[in-house]
């Protein structure tokens, strides 16, 4: 999917055009208050987007600002399911985070929505219900976690995190701690994923069971599991090891060395490294037992449990954007990332 001249355009993985959906008065997509699409391993799609309308006084009703939860079909860019999120009186913030007031889950069922007319929310893609929250909600994987400030813990300067279930907005677990600059369990779900430029999901497993991220001062990778808020193993201790991922089907967690270019692989089941592969530039996925790096500006794919390489191509020379298993490079193209 892709914007042209304020008009939204679908296309099949093949880069054969689907639909478009002009902007109008309508569905006023040039007033998004933010976009989401989700992608499963297949390529299919669905849009979400967030916008706001106003709405004139009418005598002794005064102006309002809706926001509006919009599903699309993009095979025909028809409406799948709206709702309206929230109305306010005017003078209302329309949206005071920049790109990050719409965020879907991993597996499409749940939408983070960030400072919206004052509101914080988890929201079921599904149905279209939302449950307000307290601090700005973040996907992980397939859970949507929020954290806030509590005042009347023993310390007094202690912050509750909670991880959601979009679907049922039941509290999948919740730490405590403070949440930056730290190793407690709600620093690391909180670091998780997060790369210089983005968040990346796949340091957190595909079930969300388990979430992965460096332990400050080169303490290692720590394995957390997510329902229990504690950390289950440490792996790479003593390596330079970074940016992790996991893929909890096959039960192994990897790391990119950047200062020298080297790719580990640890066991979450015994914490021991598997193996090493050098000249790795950058991690761009993993699934199906195989992850795909960049190594000598090419994009090339490697088996999971021994390292070794299954393929490559010279086409492509960094990760591009990602949307399920496919990829969209700088020219145009798109590819197939694993098998």
């Amino acid at each position: 999917m892709v914007v042209v001249n304020g008009s939204l355009e679908s296309f099949k993985a093949d880069g054969t055009p689907l639909a478009t959906l002009q902007g109008d008065a309508t569905n006023d997509i040039d007033q998004n208050c933010g976009i989401a699409t989700t992608t499963n391993l297949q390529g299919a799609s669905t849009l979400y987007t967030l916008r706001h309308v106003s709405r004139s006084a009418q005598g002794l009703i005064p102006q309002t600002t809706a926001w509006y939860l919009t599903a699309w079909n993009l095979t025909t860019f028809s409406k799948v399911r709206e709702t309206e999120f929230r109305t306010v009186e005017p003078n209302a913030t329309h949206c005071t985070l920049s790109g990050g007031s719409l965020v879907a889950t991993t597996d499409g069922r749940g939408l983070a929505v960030s400072a919206v007319g004052g509101t914080d929310a988890v929201v079921n893609a599904d149905t279209g219900e939302q449950h307000n929250v307290d601090g700005h909600p973040f996907v992980r994987g397939p859970y949507i976690a929020a954290i806030s400030h509590d005042a009347q813990s023993a310390s007094g300067n202690e912050d509750v995190g909670r991880v959601y279930n979009p679907q049922t907005f039941a509290a999948v677990s919740e730490m405590r701690g403070r949440s930056s600059d730290g190793n407690t369990p709600l620093d690391l779900f909180r670091r998780a994923g997060v790369r210089s430029t983005k968040t990346d999901q796949s340091a957190i497993s595909e079930d969300g069971s388990r979430a992965v991220a460096t332990i400050q001062g080169n303490g290692g990778i720590a394995v957390l599991n997510v329902a229990t808020g504690k950390v289950e193993r440490i792996v790479g201790k003593g390596d330079l090891s970074y940016n992790p991922y996991i893929d909890s089907a096959a039960g192994i967690v990897f790391a990119s060395d950047d200062v020298h270019n080297q790719l580990y692989a640890y066991s979450v089941a015994s914490g021991e490294r598997l193996w090493v592969q050098n000249s790795i530039e950058t991690i761009c996925r993993t699934a199906h037992g195989q992850i795909n790096v960049i190594a000598n500006k090419q994009m090339v794919l490697l088996n999971e449990s021994d390292g070794k390489q299954l393929d490559f191509t010279t086409a492509v020379e960094s990760c591009p954007l990602t949307y399920g298993n496919y990829d969209y490079t700088n020219n145009g193209s798109i590819i197939q990332m694993t098998d």
